[in-house]
């Protein structure tokens, strides 16, 4: 476990003793202090709580993005070279070629980019969780930095 990020409990207290236990004023400062610490800790998970929920939203439209993206390239893809009924001018072919390629690299540029933010969005969800709960995080690859 990571110690600069795990979450720390309560010292242990050090009360002075009277004359029948712990001297009152020492306690209720020290149960007052606790009472503020468990208060924040209670805010920042409410908090970490509400931000995963917004990326686990925003991962999810990502995801969606991510499917429609690749269903058009492969609908693309799969395109006929020679439409039916077209004329067999080589012109037209080549610049119908060409046209097709450049809408498969715009969508496979714009699948990776969405792929990256659902990555990014994912990475900061764990890295909050594992700030939060004291795990070691590992940063995942983005589709970007997998390019020749």
């Amino acid at each position: 476990m990571n110690s600069a990020h795990a979450p720390r409990g309560p010292q242990r207290p050090k009360f002075s003793t009277a004359r029948r236990g712990f001297e009152k004023d020492q306690v209720e400062a020290y149960l007052d202090e606790m009472r503020v610490t468990q208060d924040k800790l209670a805010s920042s998970a409410a908090l970490a709580e509400r931000r995963l929920t917004d990326a686990t939203s925003r991962l999810e439209e990502s995801d969606f993005r991510l499917n429609d993206a690749t269903k058009r390239l492969e609908d693309l893809e799969n395109m006929p070279e020679v439409l039916p009924g077209s004329d067999d001018s080589d012109e037209n072919m080549k610049s119908m070629l060409a046209a097709k390629e450049r809408i498969i690299d715009r969508a496979k540029e714009r699948a990776c980019q969405i792929e990256d933010d659902a990555r990014a969005a994912a990475n900061t969800i764990a890295e909050k969780k594992a700030i939060l709960f004291g795990f070691k995080f590992i940063k995942g690859v983005g589709c970007a930095s997998n390019r020749d």
